[in-house]
Parts: C-alpha cells; sequence; structure tokens
C-alpha cells in the first residue's frame, strides 16, 4: 500500500464568479438591446460566452 497522496489543482480565478454574475445581472440581454451589432452571434451571447471558455 502506497502512503503517498497526489493531488491534482486547477487555477481558476474569478471567472466562475463573474460569469454567474452576468447571468443573474442578464448583462447579455441588456447589452443585445442597448448596443447596435451586426454580426451572426448576438453581441450579449458572446459576452455572456466568453467566461465560461476561458
Amino acid at each position: 500500500m502506497d502512503a503517498t497522496t497526489r493531488f491534482d489543482t486547477n487555477v481558476v480565478g474569478a471567472m466562475p464568479v463573474i460569469a454567474s454574475y452576468f447571468e443573474r445581472l442578464e448583462l447579455g440581454g441588456v447589452i443585445n438591446k442597448l448596443v447596435p451589432w451586426e454580426g451572426e452571434v448576438p453581441l450579449g451571447d458572446l459576452i455572456e460566452i466568453h467566461p465560461r471558455i476561458s
């Protein structure tokens, strides 16, 4: 039996907290209503997605 313990760590930072805060504020919807955008994906959706993939 091996008495050593292994730990894997990940540096997460503040992004999960920021993403949750954006969702609670419904920031994506507000940005979609207020900011003119001609892209295929609504700008507010991009704002909400970015913190999740970082």
